[in-house]
């Protein structure tokens, strides 16, 4: 069996978004528990009739920014037989939209956990 629930979090700030997805699978007397969540941040923004204007901005920005940052945890515990693994992405990209340019900030994360423990 399978069960999967998505929630979208918009909250009061328009400017922060979190979408994931929750997915909980039973096989052979094993649960598996899959996480996976993306949230987004718009940092800056720049304002401009001219491109060249926009792609100076953006190059400017993208030299001094955020790296690409990947984080990887494992857990394993014997005793009660559940494993746990988790991967978070951090980095920033940019949209342009019109005449204004965006600078996004993002996390993207996958959780799984594997429990033997119902054996």
């Amino acid at each position: 069996m399978k069960k999967i629930v998505h929630k979208e979090k918009v909250g009061g700030n328009p400017q922060k978004r979190e979408i994931s997805v929750d997915e909980t699978i039973y096989r052979r007397g094993a649960t598996i528990k899959k996480r996976r969540c993306c949230k987004y941040y718009v940092k800056d923004r720049f304002r401009s009739r001219d491109v060249t204007e926009l792609r100076a901005w953006i190059n400017e920005n993208k030299n001094e920014g955020l790296k690409k940052n990947c984080h990887v945890f494992r857990e394993i515990n014997t005793s009660t037989g559940v494993n746990k693994v988790m991967c978070k992405v951090m980095g920033e990209f940019f949209a342009v939209c019109g005449e204004t340019a965006f600078r996004i900030i993002y996390i993207n994360e996958i959780k799984m956990e594997l429990d033997n423990s119902n054996n």
